[in-house]
Formats: C-alpha cells, sequence, structure tokens
C-alpha cells in the first residue's frame, strides 16, 4: 500500500498520534478484498469479514466522490476541500451489521453502520491509515402466522401467491412483510390486527407492510360480507322493492310481486322468472307492462337484456337513458314493419347470446355484426328483420368477460396450458410443472398483466 507524504507542522502531528490511534477495521460482507481512498496524508481501507458480498457490501463517500465496494478503486481527496469521508455498511437480505472492527487487533471501533471519518483532524506528517472492516451476522429467523378469518374462503391475501386460508411464514428479524389484500366474493377486509403490536406499520390503498420484530406474529385479517341490494321495480310509478345480494353473483330471476292497473306483466327488464343472470352493485331490475288491450293492428316486440348498463338501438335509435340505466319498452309493431337491432356491451362483460322466440336468427349473422352496427353506427351491420303476425320476443344474454391466464417457463422448459377465470374473482396459482433451468428450483409466481404491469 502506498503513500502521499505532505509537509508537516507540529500541531499537525499532535493530530497523526490521536488518528494513529484510530485504526479501524470494517466487516462488510460485499469486498472480495480492501478497497482504498487517497486523501492528502490520508488513506482508509474497507474491507468486510468474509471477503464478499454474501453478508453485505461497504460504501465510501467524499463530496460528490465516492465508491461500492466490489472493486479495487483508489480515489485521491483533497483534504482541504473534503473535511470528512463517510463510511456505510449495508447488510445484505436475513443477515444484521454488528460493527466496525480492527482487522489488525479484532478491536471494535464503531457500531453505528454510518461512521464518518474527520480528514481535517488527520495529520499532515505522511500519510495516515485507517482500516475498517464490516462484520455482520445472521439475523434470527422468527415465525409470522396470517390468520384469515370471515372470508368463507372466497376473499383473503396476497403475499408470494394468493390465499383464502390462513398459513404461516418463517422471516429474518428487521426485514420489510408485506402483503395485499383481495376482495373477492362479495366480502372486504374489514380490519388488520397485528399481535404483538410492530414497528413500520404502513397502508398504502390495498397494500399493508411492517417491520418483523424479535419475536412470532400475528396478523389476523378480519373479512366482512359486503351488503349490495337489487331494486326491483321503482323505475316508473311503482314502488321498487330490494333484495340483498352478494357482490358478482348468479341470481334466478323470481315472480313478479307487483301488479299494475290496466297493464299485464310481460317479463323483467333483464330476463323472464326463473332466468338465471349476473348480479352486480346497483343494478336495477324493472318489470315490463303492455296494455290489456293491445293496440290495434299491431304486435309486441319485447327485447331483453341482462346487463342493465348495455345500450340497444330499434331502428336506429337508442332506448331511453335515464338516472344511470337503459328503460327497455315494450315496443309494438304491425305486421310487415321493417326492424333493425344493434346493441352495445358493458366494460368487462360479454355479449355471448341471443335467444329468440317469434322470429328467425338470420343465417350468416353473428353477435359480433349487433356490437359492430352499434359501435360503427352501420345499420348495414344490423339485424333486420319484418314484424310478423304475432309477438316476439328477444333475450340479449351477457355474462362476464373472462380472462385468459398463460404461464411463461421464464428460462425452464415445458408448457402449462391456459386458464380462463372470471372477471373481479380470486383466481388460485396453479402447481408448477414446469422443468426449472439446471440448477435452480420453483420459487414463485410472478404476475404480469398486458398492460405490463408486475404483480
Amino acid at each position: 500500500m502506498g503513500r502521499i507524504l505532505v509537509k508537516t507542522t507540529t500541531a499537525a502531528a499532535k493530530a497523526v498520534a490521536v488518528c494513529a490511534a484510530l485504526v479501524l477495521a470494517v466487516v462488510l460482507a460485499g469486498v472480495g478484498s480492501p478497497k482504498t481512498a487517497w486523501a492528502s496524508g490520508f488513506m482508509i481501507s474497507l474491507s468486510t469479514e468474509t471477503g464478499d458480498t454474501s453478508q453485505g457490501t461497504v460504501h465510501f463517500e467524499t463530496g460528490n466522490h465516492g465508491w461500492n465496494a466490489g472493486g479495487e478503486q483508489s480515489y485521491s481527496i483533497d483534504r482541504w476541500g473534503k473535511l470528512r469521508a463517510t463510511v456505510s455498511a449495508s447488510p445484505a437480505y436475513g443477515y444484521e451489521f454488528v460493527g466496525w472492527f480492527n482487522p489488525d487487533t479484532g478491536e471494535l471501533v464503531s457500531t453505528l453502520s454510518y461512521f464518518d471519518v474527520p480528514l481535517k483532524e488527520l495529520s499532515q506528517d505522511g500519510a495516515v491509515v485507517v482500516k475498517l472492516q464490516a462484520r455482520f451476522i445472521e439475523s434470527p429467523k422468527h415465525t409470522v402466522h396470517f390468520i384469515i378469518e370471515g372470508s368463507d374462503g372466497k376473499a383473503g391475501i396476497r403475499y408470494q401467491g394468493s390465499h383464502t386460508e390462513s398459513f404461516s411464514v418463517t422471516l429474518p428479524r428487521g426485514v420489510k412483510c408485506s402483503f395485499d389484500r383481495v376482495n373477492s366474493g362479495g366480502y372486504e377486509l374489514e380490519s388488520v390486527e397485528f399481535s404483538p403490536v410492530v414497528a413500520g406499520r404502513n397502508q398504502v390503498g390495498s397494500s399493508y407492510s411492517f417491520i418483523v420484530p424479535d419475536e412470532d406474529v400475528t396478523v389476523t385479517c378480519r373479512f366482512r360480507q359486503r351488503s349490495f341490494e337489487v331494486s326491483f321495480g321503482g323505475i316508473f310509478d311503482d314502488e321498487p322493492y330490494v333484495i340483498p345480494i352478494e357482490e358478482f353473483t348468479y341470481y334466478t330471476l323470481p315472480e313478479c310481486p307487483i301488479t299494475k292497473e290496466g297493464m299485464v306483466f310481460c317479463g323483467w327488464s333483464v330476463g323472464m322468472p326463473g332466468d338465471t343472470i349476473y348480479l352486480h352493485t346497483g343494478m336495477r331490475i324493472y318489470p315490463l307492462w303492455r296494455p290489456e288491450e293491445m293496440p290495434e293492428g299491431k304486435h309486441m316486440l319485447l327485447v331483453q337484456m341482462t346487463s342493465p348498463l348495455s345500450w340497444l338501438r330499434v331502428n336506429g335509435e337508442d332506448e331511453n337513458y335515464s338516472n344511470g340505466f337503459v328503460h327497455i319498452l315494450p315496443r309494438f309493431f304491425a305486421e310487415g314493419e321493417e326492424i333493425s337491432l344493434a346493441a352495445s356491451r358493458y366494460d368487462n362483460e360479454q355479449l355471448y347470446d341471443v335467444k329468440v322466440d317469434g322470429v328467425e336468427w338470420p343465417e350468416g349473422l353473428t353477435i359480433r355484426d349487433l356490437l359492430d352496427a352499434y359501435y360503427q353506427v352501420d345499420d348495414s351491420k344490423a339485424w333486420h328483420f319484418t314484424m310478423p303476425d304475432h309477438d316476439v320476443f328477444i333475450t340479449l344474454c351477457y355474462r362476464p368477460s373472462p380472462h385468459k391466464i398463460t404461464f411463461d417457463p421464464n428460462g425452464g422448459s415445458g408448457t402449462m396450458e391456459p386458464i380462463e377465470a372470471g372477471h373481479n374473482g380470486l383466481f388460485t396459482m396453479p402447481e408448477c410443472t414446469f422443468t426449472p433451468p439446471e440448477g435452480m428450483v420453483f420459487d414463485t409466481w410472478a404476475i404480469k398483466s398486458e398492460s405490463g404491469t408486475w404483480g
């Protein structure tokens, strides 16, 4: 190790005696061999006890200059412009910093991982060597018990995969543990309790985190069933009645419990009694009525839509729309009148079937044509038919759009078949059947959406 010599003064010589006693050793996991930095009359040497970065790293900085342990480097510092040099130790995951030691004597110098060496106190009477060696130890491990209550297996948390049942993991003391809530199946997270109380608790949106203490921890996640309602009636002059439902669920339509003077019930806005439809939050279902006495010479066209948030266009005109809902009404046409139909679909829903009673579905017409006719405002793609000499009933059937989940071996080999999952549902990741790359084992799944977001 070389030295840089400068002129000295008597006062400076006294300072040398002080700094010469400060032979500092620092153990840092991350240095293959000692790293050095030079100043006028000053040289610092950094190393780790293990001689590598498996347990941690060391860092040196002064002013705008610095380097991390990991490669041989020296730097000459103007002592008068830079009055102090800073060294710091950063443990690797699962390790803790013990202290800075003198590698020659084994003496403990400091337990502070962030250490300042004041250059202005160093002697100008020759180069002064400060040796720092950082020592790390493996952190003790503790068990984190995640208790999931009240979700009925329909909701849970995401920690290295989705969990709807209670589970436990073992983590080093002092690390940050993060997890996300997964509200699903009509259930939502009501509270999160930690026993004992932990440090570093934080919540950002649906994400929670805390610092693992020096003891086992129990994290209790309590869920509750959401209270949702579906209103029947109440669109026009009839009073609605309300039923509670789970969010995003299937429901069999009941018989209509109300009557209307001078009118005949001809079906619900989303289907007939006995039909099973897909319900979601805030849905309004209302009865459809026709007069007891039909308009002379006309027949009824009744088009029902199992999605109350999608649009219907008849003969180029949209159905009535107010208060956030499409108001479907029975229409009356004379025999021989020309009719055209086009339809939209709500976000995350799929128009998957059309039920017809009273007319024939045209050969060559597709459901895609109905949607294109609506969104492209192209009546040539609409469904055209002539009103027959009787009533016509049409039901447009919607359901949640399925999401396709594909699996990437990420360097491994083999194949896994794609899986379809419903929108807003909780999906349980399957067992990995890929063959891992040589020398590797499967750890956990990483999730990436089509938008490029990793989770």
